[in-house]
């Protein structure tokens, strides 16, 4: 993670940015964010965890009884931003292991979907 910039790594190897108010996405569309984040999915939290990247944007986001996240991309490119692979135009699948979302080496407990709106012109 680098914090001056406010980027993170993703999965393939991309600087993808670190969900916070200060560094929201310009490209209209639904985003997934993930934060409350930790190295080990085991460690007793005192504080609240590492911010993780925004995710996006998105066609859709679906749940499978809080087990599995389902989200689609815009674009294939837009996902292999995010993934080593691609399974666009369908959804890519995301396993909830122990209440946690497992993400580029580190496991976050929380996570929000959220909309940028286009400017207006």
């Amino acid at each position: 993670m680098c914090a001056e910039t406010m980027y993170i790594k993703s999965e393939s190897e991309y600087f993808i940015p670190i969900y916070s108010e200060e560094n929201m996405p310009e490209k209209p569309g639904l985003y997934f964010a993930l934060f409350h984040g930790r190295k080990d999915p085991d460690e007793e939290m005192d504080e609240w965890g590492l911010n993780g990247p925004i995710i996006g944007p998105l066609k859709w986001g679906h749940t499978t009884y809080g087990t599995r996240l389902h989200i689609c991309f815009e674009t294939e490119e837009d996902e292999l931003r995010y993934f080593n692979f691609s399974n666009f135009p369908e959804g890519h699948a995301i396993d909830v292991i122990n209440y946690l979302i497992p993400y580029a080496g580190f496991n976050y407990g929380d996570w929000t979907f959220f909309i940028i709106k286009p400017t207006p012109t």
